[in-house]
């Protein structure tokens, strides 16, 4: 796992595009399951990558060029807890907005 942080335009730390979408223990973390838990770890993989394909296809963006976009690491998280917690590819139209609104 990557410690690797850069600051967005707020000066917040934030991680890459490229860092997370690789990163299961930070999407378990945003899941709220701890790393000892491996139950879930090949379902949680194969949303991790449905979700970035998904992000990737709907901005039609690289990742090199979301990585400039520090909320593409966000989004990337509540899309993969949307999809484990509700087992749906289904996507709410704010987020889907708020994608559109940042990524762009």
């Amino acid at each position: 796992m990557s410690n690797q942080f850069f600051f967005n335009n707020d000066n917040y730390p934030t991680r890459k595009f490229s860092e997370i979408i690789d990163d299961i223990q930070s999407v378990k973390d945003y899941l709220g399951i701890v790393p000892e838990e491996t139950f879930d770890d090949v379902l949680i993989e194969i949303i991790m990558n449905a979700s970035a394909s998904y992000i990737i296809d709907y901005t039609q963006l690289t990742i090199e060029e979301l990585d400039k976009h520090y909320q593409s690491s966000l989004i990337f998280l509540i899309i993969c807890s949307e999809m484990f917690l509700n087992r749906t590819a289904s996507l709410s139209k704010p987020l889907l907005l708020y994608a559109e609104m940042y990524i762009e």
